[in-house]
Parts: structure tokens; C-alpha cells; sequence
């Protein structure tokens, strides 16, 4: 299976080089207006004409195209992206496209169609609406939106693409009471409505979002069970409010106002549900469950309390296995005692895993013989009364590995110990100094053996160094090993080699020879040569395909054979020539060269079966003569040389930088090439110690050494990306004048001209404000511990308990994470704070103020109340500005903010601009003062947001010159005629400044 994987990789990596080999390639925008559109390559404006603009693009390191943009501006429509093969691009909402070139499209043309609004959409319908800023409309075709502002309002559409309306509510969590479209109801799905329009501009969608204020309708909880499930429920609320559960339940159940947002929440901790039905159809219910009431609501639950399963779990020898109650290895195995087993029926799984050197022979569930996942385990969810028989095997490790490590401490990552993987899956972490392994030879064979994050790290085993699986990779795949071999492994330094080459002669192949030996271990990849720990002696053996067949020999010494086979004693450098006995049995063919253009140079090494050979000995008339069936590598300097075509009699070759193939007739490799440009530019950088600076479009982890504020690059690679270090910011960067966007990961990528000047301005951070997280318990993580990542992609671990982290605004946004927690909640300034989607085990923090404290439950769920916030009827979204709750703000108001219990919530509510609101919590009032309400609450409650009192007074000045006498709400007596807005005590009345 492994063989196969790295097989794939191989593969990949071959892709990989394919797509990097890609040139440049044109394309042109043929336009017909360019005063309506703007078109960008890279992000970068495109000056355009009517017409064809021709464009030519250069790929990425990666083989990627610029994507081209092309936008719609100056009010106009941009109708239509035509490739010229005809096919159609997309174009979001008749306003944008975006092109995504390929090497494919050289040559190839986009014609881009523009309109106006007047001359497109030629058909209308009237739309009249009581709240057209709760309403969300959509045309089909083009995807674009309707802006409703009035009461009653024409909407214009094409009537070919845009003849379907999509008509939604504008805020999650609200209905509409009623859509019709010439008097002829729609139909509601999924809380939508589609309106078919016929193109008569006369025809009429009226859109009523207010439900009647005298309309209910019944909404009752019924239980299959009411003595289990009791409990289940634990609150219900419409629109926030708290509604009697008692009488929901009931068999009269409640009338509740038609349109209301209904949240139904249950305790999913304590119970497990069978069935939740809403009006007969089945329901996922995930401890709460909402929806807008419009008609007669019946919920019918089958729940109970879970109670615990018993089975019966036989295993012919537990030392054998491991058992978790999980539905995988999570670290903490079970201790059996006994032959059964109580779990709770929250969580009824098993998962048994087979002991180190042992495997499951048989697994069976009652009669059923049960199948192995790919780590030979099993996962098996409980029944009460079930019976589970196991049978094991534990294999016999007699055969014993000594594996040396010279430093782990060596290792920069805790996810980089090195460690040993047997065959069946399990690992051995190593230690400095000597691990004494016990294995299989016939069964734990192949293994692998890796580590990461290590400067150095080179791998021998009995004094030859191995190949990892491929090329820098830092994994080795060991397929053979006997009693008493001995790996060292160095990740500290690197140690001092000898290196053994094979030279085969051109009349001979890697085919002639049947074996080549190391100390009796047989070499893979031998004709690539092998490296020997510098105090090892060895002997290396050459056994022949077919005896007498070859010749070896070291320098002038020919080696004469023994039983067949040439022994060479080594102790250093050595090269190994073998070449052919009898050049008259020798089959061969021709192999030449051809260079055109520029391409004399190109070709870095030319291999044959691993031997280097001169390379201008194949470029000339006559080329060589080799033995058939030599493979061959040709190496190509793609640094200082663009390749444009590269053919092996006749057949173009894609790849990277490396060709190999087979010698097996005459052939001809001809190579078109041109010599690369180089670029010089000044690069002043105000202090050199606080960025990197890379000759790539990332951070290649090569970064350039800028002498005497210069810097050269080829233009075939004239990216630099400059970054900030460890510790430091960059404020600015210019090229010629003009300013470089920041991209993701804090970093600046430029093209460069020649003579361009590049200047950068950067400083230390000062990490001067304090973010405190609280974790309860970090160990409740199964993986993945919890920690903060900072917005340049540091990270901090968090540990149990209080942690300090001191940050600045550049560290913003910030990410809190953790993974593998049962309970996972997240309250910012005792306020709870969603997840970054749905489900997701990660908080993004866009705005965190100087003193902020957060709270993380990783093992226990906390308790917490709820805050709501409502709006009356004569409110609109429109005019409340901003609300927040501890100073985190909320945009959903219909669903509750989550305080936790025993810490007081303050809620602050900035009114928009020219809106006079006020807020009531049940009996008490509160008044905008400095233009926010504040309200302090300590329990569950219902803000209502209310029309203010009295308004309208907008300037106050007349009261001071009549004597009046003005006070805030605190009772100070204020002398200033320049009143914000607000709430105002004028003669012993509450008077609001609105203007």
C-alpha cells in the first residue's frame, strides 16, 4: 500500500513539474464599450480601447495564469463573456467577470458585451411592499439584486433572462404574512417565494411582510411519553420573550402572535431523542430548534433520559488489545474488568484496537464476523445484551534493531520527534542516545522511520546512508531489516561521509548487473552511488547478470572476480568503473544532441544509468554510440535558460528541470532554448534586521543577501517577496513610487523592472496591550491543544488555567482554536462569541480591545442566561446603528446573546443617525445619553427597543433664552445651548433631542 502511495506521489510531482514548465502566453478582450468596463490582470488596471486589446500573461512558479477582471462601471451592465470557442463565461449579476486563463488560451479571444439598464431590462412590474427595507429581492438569470426604497415602486428586468423573482426576508428569523402576484397568493418554500413575471408592466407583486395585529395561531409540545421525556424541553420563547412552557405543553397549548420567531430549546445533555416531528414532518434537533409560526404548530418528541447498555465482550487474551469508548483511539483506554461492560448510553461506542505486535484474527458481533478498518481495528456502537468475541495473536519480537540519535532536542516541533512506524501501524518515539527495538523481521517489515523540523538530518543505517522517500523529504521507508542491524540518526549535524560512485561505461547498463552489496545489504538505487559514515570500513560486492560479462575496476587496479563476483574493500572516496568484457557482443545505438537558438549551455548534466558523462561530447555530428537500454537524464539550467521546446526524435517532452528516459534506438534530443535577462534593482530598506527578503513570490525560506543596496534577478524569475521578521512590521513598501498592497500573510510581492527602486519601512513591535484567556481544562482536547494564532500566523499554546498574551492592533485579526473537545464554548468578556461558521472549532476575533478577557470551556458546559433584543413595531432595523453586549456586538438580534451566570451584562445601543429610540428591560426606561443607550442587566431579560417618548425638539436654544433650565438624566444642570442627542430634563420634562 505504501509502495502505491509513494507511486502517486511520484506522480503528483511529475504533474507538478509539468504545469511549472509553462511560457507566456497572449489573449485578447475584444470590447465594444470600454467607458463601461475596467479590467484588471493581477489586480493591476488595464488601460483598454473599443476593440481588440491584446494581453500577454505570464505564469506563476506553480504554472498558473493572472486571473483577468473585468467589471462593469459607470452604471452600466456587462451583458456577456464570450470565449471565441464559443462557450460563455460566468458574470455575476451583470457587473463582474472573472477570467481564468490556461496555457490552453494562447491566442484565444473574449468579446465583452455591454448595455444599459434602459436599453437591457425592457420589461417592468409594479412592486408595492409596507417595510421595503425587510425585503429581499432577486432576478433570475443575472443573480442581481432589487433595491426596495418606497412603498410602491417600479422594478425594471430583461424579459429573455431575468423573468423569475426571488423574494426572501432581508433578516434571519422573520416571515412574511403574505406574497401575491395579481391577487394570486405564492406559494411559501423554504421561506421564499418565486414569482413567474409575465411582462405586462401593469401586473402587480404585492409583498406584505406585517402580520395583522389580532392574529394567532395555536402552537402546543406533545411527548410520546410525557413521564421520560419530562424535562426534555426547557424553554420556549417567541420573538425572545419567555412563553409558559407549562402551557405549551399542555392540550389546550398557547396562541401565540402569527409571525413570530419561535425558539424551542431541550437538553440534549441529559436526554436522547428518537423522534421530533413539526406538524408530522420529521426534525434534526440539536438542543434548539426556531422557526416563524404561520399556522396551527403541533411538535410531537419521543425523548428519554439516557440510561446505560450492558454487553458482553470476550477476548481470548486482553493483554492483546485496547479498548476506548470512543469511536476511535483517544489515548485513554478502558480497563475491562470482567467480561462485561457498562457504558452510558450518551456514548455507547467501543473501538478495540490491536495491542502493539499482536493483531484481531477473528472479530465477531453475535454471529457476525465483523471487518478490520485500515489499522486493523474495529468500531462497534453497543447494544444492551449484545456479545462480542475477539480472537488475537501477538507475534514474537525476537529479532532486535539498535537505533542511535545523536540530539531530539534538535527538533523544533513537538509534532517532529523522531519516531519508528511499524508495519501494523504502531510507533516507537525515539530518545538521545541508544533505543533498543524489538521487532518482526517476517511481520512488522516494511517500516518507516521519520521526524521534522530539523536544520540537519541524515539517516544510516549500518553506515549507509538511506534515501528518504523522495527528494528533501524528511520520511524513509525501510523494506528489509535483519537481527542486529544498527541505524544512526543524526539531526543535530551533519557527519563526515565518504562517498562510493559507479561508473558505468557507455557499453554497458544498469541491466549487466545483478546485485550490488554494502557489508552483504543489498543497495536500491546503487549506480546513484552510496554514502558511507567516514570510521566505516566496508566491502561492496558486484555480482554480474551474467558471469564473465563485465570488468571492474578502481583507478588502474582491475578486480579480478571471485565465485563470480568482484569485491571491493573500501574506506573512502572510491570511484568503481565497470564496463563491458567484449565490445563486439555489445548491441548499440546513437545518442546526439541538438541545440537551436540559444540553447548551447543549457544542459547541466547528462547521466547515463547514474554516470555523468561530458556533455559536449553528445552535441556534435556524430554523437556517441551506447549500449542499448542505458537510461538517460538530461538535467536543463532552467535558472539562467528559458527552454521553449525540448523533442526526443521528433516528440516534444514535457517536465520540469530533469528528463529521463530509455536509450532504446538511435536517438535525437534537440533542444530550443534563449538566455535570460538580468534585472538589477535598489532596494533601500530603513533597517535590514526587520525583513527577509526572497527571489520568489513567498517565502521560499531562501532569503537573498542585498549587497550594497542591490539586488540582480533573471526575468524569468523576477519575483521578490519581502517580510517582515520575528518581532517586526513592515509600514510601507513603494516600487517606483508607488505603494505595494500587504497580502494574507503579511507580506509584500513585487515584479521586478530593471533599474526599479524599491524602499521599505519597517519597525519593532510593541506588544503593549494585554489579552487574557482562561481555559478551564486544556487536557479535555483529543488533539490539537488549544492556542491563539496570531494575524502574522504565530502561534501561542494555552495551557489550564490563566494565560497572558500581550499583543498590538497588527496581531488583529486573531484566531482561538482547539480541537477534539466534547464541550466547546468561547465567551468574550463573559459574553459568548459564535464560531467561525457553523459547527466549526475555531473563533475568529477581528477587533479585540487593550484588558479583553476570554473564556474557554473545553470539559464542561457552563451555564449562562440570555439577553435578547427585540424591536417594536413602529422600529426598524434601519434605526439602531450598533448593539453590544460587554462590548462584543451582535448582529442577529432575533436569536439571544448567552451571558454567563453570576456576571452582569451591559448592553449599549447607538442609535442611527435622525432616529429617536429608546429601550425598555419590563417596567424601566432607558434614555440615550452621549448619543448610546446603556442598560446593565444580571438575569435573563428582553430588551424592547420603542419609539422614544416625545421628539422632534431640534434646537434647544430658545429654552435658555426664555430661563429655561436643562438637566441630563444624572441631574446635572447643563449651560450649554449645543446639546447632542439625547434625552434631556427641560422644566421637569423628558424631552429628546433628535436633530
Amino acid at each position: 500500500m505504501r509502495q502505491f502511495y509513494n507511486i502517486m506521489l511520484l506522480m503528483l510531482l511529475s504533474m507538478i513539474g509539468f504545469t511549472a514548465n509553462a511560457q507566456n502566453i497572449k489573449v485578447t478582450l475584444n470590447i465594444d464599450d470600454p467607458d463601461k468596463v475596467s479590467v484588471q490582470v493581477n489586480y493591476v488596471a488595464q488601460t483598454m480601447v473599443a476593440g481588440n486589446n491584446e494581453i500577454e500573461l505570464e505564469p506563476t512558479q506553480y504554472g498558473y495564469y493572472p486571473t483577468i477582471n473585468v467589471k462593469a462601471v459607470n452604471n452600466a451592465l456587462l451583458t456577456a463573456v464570450t470565449k471565441s470557442n464559443g462557450n460563455k463565461e460566468y458574470v455575476n449579476a451583470l457587473s463582474e467577470c472573472n477570467i481564468y486563463p490556461s496555457s490552453a488560451d494562447d491566442g484565444a479571444t473574449w468579446t465583452i458585451t455591454t448595455s444599459t439598464e434602459e436599453e437591457f431590462r425592457t420589461a417592468s412590474v409594479i412592486v408595492k411592499c409596507d417595510h421595503p427595507d425587510q425585503v429581499q429581492i432577486q432576478r433570475s438569470g443575472s443573480n442581481s439584486y432589487v433595491t426596495l426604497t418606497e412603498n410602491e415602486q417600479v422594478v425594471k428586468y430583461n424579459p429573455q433572462l431575468e423573468n423569475t423573482l426571488y423574494i426572501s426576508p432581508r433578516n434571519y428569523g422573520t416571515s412574511f404574512y403574505s406574497v401575491t402576484f395579481n391577487d394570486t397568493p405564492i406559494a411559501i418554500n423554504y421561506n421564499s417565494y418565486t414569482v413567474n413575471l409575465d411582462g405586462n408592466s401593469n401586473s402587480v407583486l404585492d409583498i406584505q411582510t406585517a402580520y395583522p395585529e389580532d392574529m394567532t395561531y395555536n402552537f402546543r409540545i406533545e411527548y410520546a411519553d410525557a413521564i421520560k421525556a419530562n424535562g426534555f424541553i426547557t424553554s420556549v420563547t417567541a420573538d425572545g420573550e419567555t412563553v409558559d412552557l407549562a402551557q405549551c405543553l399542555s392540550q389546550e397549548g398557547v396562541e401565540l402572535p402569527a409571525g413570530k420567531s419561535v425558539v424551542v430549546s431541550g437538553n440534549t445533555q441529559d436526554y436522547k431523542y428518537d423522534s421530533f416531528t413539526v406538524n408530522d414532518q420529521n426534525q434534526n434537533f440539536y438542543g434548539t430548534y426556531s422557526f416563524n409560526i404561520t399556522s396551527a404548530t403541533v411538535i410531537k418528541i419521543d425523548a428519554h433520559k439516557y440510561g446505560n447498555v450492558t454487553a458482553t465482550v470476550n477476548i481470548d487474551d486482553p493483554n492483546n488489545i485496547s479498548v476506548f469508548n470512543n469511536t476511535y483511539d483517544d489515548g485513554n483506554p478502558l480497563t475491562l474488568e470482567g467480561n462485561t461492560i457498562t457504558l452510558s448510553e450518551r456514548n455507547a461506542n467501543l473501538y478495540f484496537k490491536p495491542a502493539s505486535g499482536c493483531s484481531i484474527t477473528s472479530f465477531k458481533v453475535g454471529e457476525e464476523e465483523r471487518t478490520a478498518d485500515y489499522n486493523g481495528a474495529y468500531f462497534v456502537t453497543v447494544a444492551d445484551g449484545m456479545v462480542i468475541n475477539i480472537t488475537t495473536e501477538a507475534s514474537k519480537r525476537e529479532d532486535v534493531l539498535t537505533i542511535w540519535v545523536d540530539d531530539v532536542t534538535a527538533i523544533t516541533s513537538e509534532y517532529g520527534i523522531p519516531t519508528l512506524t511499524f508495519n501494523d501501524r504502531s510507533t516507537h518515539k525515539l530518545s538521545t542516545g541508544e533505543n533498543i527495538i524489538n521487532f518482526n523481521k517476517d511481520k512488522d517489515v516494511p517500516m518507516q522511520f521519520s521526524s521534522f523540523s530539523s536544520q540537519y538530518q541524515s539517516v544510516f543505517l549500518n553506515d549507509t546512508k538511506l534515501a528518504p522517500l523522495y527528494s528533501g523529504g524528511t520520511s524513509y521507508q525501510i523494506n528489509t531489516l535483519n537481527n542486529g542491524d544498527y541505524m544512526k540518526v543524526y539531526l543535530a549535524s551533519l557527519p563526515e561521509t565518504y562517498k562510493v560512485n559507479f561508473k558505468l561505461g557507455l557499453l554497458v547498463s544498469a541491466a549487466d548487473v545483478a546485485a550490488v552489496k554494502c557489508n552483504g545489504q543489498a543497495l536500491a538505487n546503487w549506480s546513484e552511488g552510496v554514502e558511507i559514515l567516514n570510521d566505516a570500513a566496508k566491502t561492496i560486492t558486484i555480482e554480474p547478470a551474467v558471469a564473465g560479462s563485465i570488468v571492474v575496476k578502481v583507478g588502474d587496479e582491475t578486480i579480478e572476480a571471485t565465485d563470480g563476483a568482484f569485491v571491493v574493500n573500501v574506506n573512502g572516496d572510491t570511484d568503481i568503473e565497470i564496463t563491458e568484457a567484449d565490445a563486439t557482443q555489445v548491441e548499440t545505438v546513437n545518442l546526439k544532441l541538438v541545440y537551436n537558438g540559444e540553447a548551447e549551455g543549457c544542459v547541466s548534466e547528462l547521466l547515463l544509468d547514474g554516470t555523468p558523462y561530458n556533455v559536449a561530447d553528445f552535441a556534435t555530428t556524430d554523437g556517441v554510440n551506447i549500449k542499448t537500454g542505458k537510461k538517460i537524464t538530461v538535467k536543463l539550467n532552467k535558472t539562467d535558460y528559458n527552454v521553449t521546446s525540448f523533442t526526443v526524435n521528433d516528440v516534444t517532452q514535457y517536465f520540469n528541470t530533469e528528463y529521463t528516459g530509455e536509450i532504446s534506438s538511435a536517438t535525437v534530443i534537440s533542444i530550443t532554448a534563449t538566455k535570460y535577462k538580468t534585472l538589477t534593482a535598489t532596494v533601500n530598506i530603513d533597517n535590514a534586521d526587520n525583513v527577509k527578503v526572497f527571489n520568489a513570490s513567498y517565502d521560499n525560506n531562501m532569503p537573498l543577501t542585498i549587497v550594497d543596496n542591490k539586488i540582480e534577478v533573471n526575468d524569468n524569475n523576477p519575483n521578490l517577496y519581502i517580510k517582515p521578521n520575528t518581532g517586526c512590521y513592515i509600514i510601507s513598501v513603494t516600487a517606483d513610487g508607488n505603494a505595494v498592497s500587504k497580502d494574507y500573510n503579511g507580506g509584500y510581492s513585487i515584479t521586478v523592472t530593471d533599474g526599479m527602486v524599491i524602499n521599505v519601512e519597517s519597525a519593532v513591535i510593541n506588544r503593549d496591550q494585554k489579552l487574557t484567556v482562561w481555559v478551564d481544562d486544556a487536557s479535555a482536547t483529543t488533539y490539537g491543544a488549544p492556542q491563539i494564532t496570531w494575524n502574522d500566523r504565530s502561534t501561542l499554546n494555552l495551557q489550564t488555567g490563566e494565560n497572558e498574551a500581550m499583543f498590538y492592533e497588527g496581531d488583529v485579526p486573531m484566531q482561538l482554536s482547539a480541537y477534539g473537545s466534547t464541550y466547546m464554548t468561547v465567551f468574550l468578556n463573559d459574553t459568548k462569541v459564535a464560531p467561525a461558521y457553523t459547527g466549526a472549532t475555531y473563533y475568529v476575533f477581528n477587533t479585540l480591545a487593550s484588558d479583553s478577557y476570554i473564556k474557554m470551556y473545553l470539559a464542561s458546559e457552563p451555564s449562562v442566561y440570555n439577553v435578547s433584543v427585540i424591536l417594536s413595531e413602529k422600529v426598524s432595523a434601519t434605526d439602531v446603528a450598533s448593539i453590544t453586549v460587554n462590548g462584543v456586538e451582535t448582529t442577529n438580534w432575533s436569536e439571544a446573546v448567552q451571558v454567563l451566570a453570576d456576571c452582569k451584562a451591559t448592553v449599549v445601543i447607538k442609535p442611527a443617525d435622525e432616529s429617536a429610540i429608546a429601550v425598555k428591560v419590563g417596567d424601566e426606561e432607558y434614555h440615550a445619553q452621549d448619543g448610546v443607550i446603556t442598560v446593565s442587566v444580571d438575569n435573563e431579560a428582553v430588551v424592547n427597543i420603542v419609539p422614544e417618548i416625545e421628539t422632534g425638539i431640534g434646537n434647544i436654544g430658545n429654552i435658555f433664552s426664555n430661563n429655561g433650565k436643562v438637566y441630563n438624566l444624572q441631574g446635572v444642570e447643563l449651560g450649554n445651548s449645543k446639546l447632542t442627542k439625547g434625552i434631556y430634563i427641560v422644566n421637569g420634562k423628558k424631552v429628546a433631542v433628535t436633530k
